[in-house]
């Protein structure tokens, strides 16, 4: 299995965790894994965790995407690969808007230190008209479990 989505025992109603395996490659000539490969990292969390979205919901191919509209990353803590070969990215929503969704990655060593803190704005995307397209219904309640904080998640 690529991700799971799991309860867990917080404010966070549900939490996507995406394993991810290092790769030798992925370190610099500065002896850590590159900063360039935790976008990659958090790219592949955020493909699986739209695609299970896609197969919940009933969403098939269309004209209809999601773009990424934004990304801010705040590095927390150095990766090397001689003492850690596996990470993982936890996907929460803070924010559901009409068409757009704040989503909050965090990078971690499984069980212990985030290393990366990510906030994506993702956008709902028409592309055959060239703009961005409202979340359908049933889209608006699946990312409503993901919402970070306590009550009615699907009406934010």
């Amino acid at each position: 299995m690529v991700g799971e989505a799991v309860v867990e025992e917080s404010s966070v109603r549900e939490t996507y965790i995406h394993p991810v395996h290092l790769r030798w490659s992925d370190e610099d000539r500065n002896g850590h894994v590159n900063n360039s490969k935790f976008m990659t990292y958090t790219e592949d969390a955020r493909i699986a965790w739209l695609g299970v979205m896609r197969a919940q919901t009933g969403a098939g191919p269309g004209s209809e995407g999601v773009i990424l509209a934004s990304l801010h990353c705040e590095y927390k803590a150095q990766v090397h690969f001689a003492h850690t070969k596996e990470l993982e990215v936890l996907n929460t929503v803070r924010r559901i808007g009409s068409s757009s969704v704040e989503l909050h990655q965090t990078v971690q060593v499984p069980g212990a230190e985030v290393v990366a803190d990510l906030i994506t704005v993702l956008v709902s995307f028409d592309y055959d008209a060239g703009r961005a397209a409202p979340w359908g219904d049933e889209q608006r309640a699946w990312l409503g479990k993901y919402v970070e904080g306590v009550g009615d998640a699907a009406a934010v």
